[in-house]
C-alpha cells in the first residue's frame, strides 16, 4: 500500500450555485501544475507497483474572505451562528464532502453502526454527518425547550451540481424535551438538509452516500484507505448552512492513480 496526495486549491470557491468548478491540470509523480480555468490542483505520489493506494485529498480555500470565516448573528438560543466555512491557518476547509464518484459506497451492512446527531443550542450538531445506507440515524435533544426538526431531501450526493430547489414540504419530527430521542433509517442514498424551527436558516446535513465518500478533517484533508489503480473522478463540496440552494461544488477533477506513474490530476 502506498500513499498518494491530491491537493485541490480553489480560487472560485465563493461562486454560489454555479455547478462544478472547471479547469484542467496535469502533474507527474513528483510535480505540480496549475489549472487553466478557475481552479488549480497539484498531485504528488510515490509508486511501488501496488494495485491500490491510500489517497488523501486536501481541500483548500486560500481566498476565503473574512466574512466567509466569521460567525453570524446570535440564534434563538443566544449563540452565534456558525461561519459559512471553517478554514485552518493553512487554508484547509473543514467538513467538506469529498467523493470518488466512480467508486461505489461500501455495501450496506445489516448491522451498520448508528449515527448520532444532537440538537444543541437550537441547531443540529455536527454540521455534516455521513450515514451509511442501512444505518440508524439517532437524533436527540439537549436543549431545555421544544424543537421541531425538519428534513428536506436535496438529491443524490454525487449529483450536487444538478440539485434543484424543491417545493415539497419538509418532513418533520418533534423533540418535546431535553433527552428526547428519535431514530430514522438511512434507507437510500440522499443528502438531507436538516434544521430546527428555532434556527431555520442554519442547516446541518446528513449524507447517505451513493459513492465512496468521506469528510475533510480540521486541516482540510480527506483520506481514502484503499483506492484501486485507474482513472477516478473526485469531487468535493461544502454544504451551505443557510438556504440550501447555495451548496457549492468546490472541485471536480478526474484523478488518476497509476502504480507506475503516480498521481495525475487532469
Amino acid at each position: 500500500m502506498t500513499r498518494a496526495l491530491v491537493a485541490l486549491s480553489l480560487a472560485a470557491c465563493g461562486n454560489h450555485g454555479a455547478g462544478p468548478v472547471s479547469g484542467s491540470a496535469s502533474a507527474s509523480a513528483s510535480g505540480t501544475a496549475s489549472a487553466s480555468g478557475t481552479a488549480s490542483a497539484s498531485g504528488t505520489a510515490s509508486a511501488s507497483g501496488t494495485a491500490s493506494a491510500s489517497v488523501t485529498v486536501h481541500v483548500l480555500w486560500p481566498s476565503a474572505s473574512a466574512a466567509e470565516r466569521a460567525s453570524g448573528p446570535h440564534d434563538a438560543c443566544g449563540v452565534p451562528r456558525r461561519p459559512r466555512a471553517t478554514i485552518s491557518t493553512t487554508h484547509g476547509v473543514s467538513s467538506a464532502v469529498v467523493m470518488i464518484t466512480d467508486l461505489a459506497a461500501p455495501s450496506p451492512k445489516s448491522q451498520a453502526a448508528p449515527v448520532d446527531v444532537v440538537v444543541r443550542d437550537c441547531r443540529i450538531e455536527p454540521p455534516v454527518s455521513i450515514a451509511p445506507e442501512s444505518a440508524e440515524v439517532r437524533i436527540a435533544s439537549t436543549d431545555l425547550r421544544r424543537h421541531r426538526v425538519e428534513f428536506v431531501g436535496a438529491g443524490a450526493p454525487s449529483a450536487v451540481a444538478t440539485w434543484k430547489p424543491t417545493a415539497a414540504p419538509p418532513a418533520g419530527i418533534d423533540l418535546a424535551w431535553a433527552g428526547a430521542e428519535v431514530s430514522l433509517p438511512a434507507v437510500h442514498p440522499i443528502a438531507w438538509r436538516v434544521t430546527t424551527d428555532a434556527a431555520p436558516d442554519e442547516a446541518s446535513w446528513i449524507v447517505v452516500p451513493d459513492a465512496l465518500t468521506t469528510l475533510t478533517d480540521v486541516d482540510g484533508e480527506a483520506t481514502f484507505a484503499s483506492v484501486p489503480a485507474g482513472a477516478h473522478h473526485v469531487i468535493a463540496w461544502l454544504p451551505e448552512p443557510d438556504d440550501g440552494a447555495q451548496t457549492r461544488v468546490v472541485a471536480a477533477f478526474p484523478a488518476q492513480w497509476d502504480p507506475k506513474l503516480g498521481i495525475h490530476v487532469t
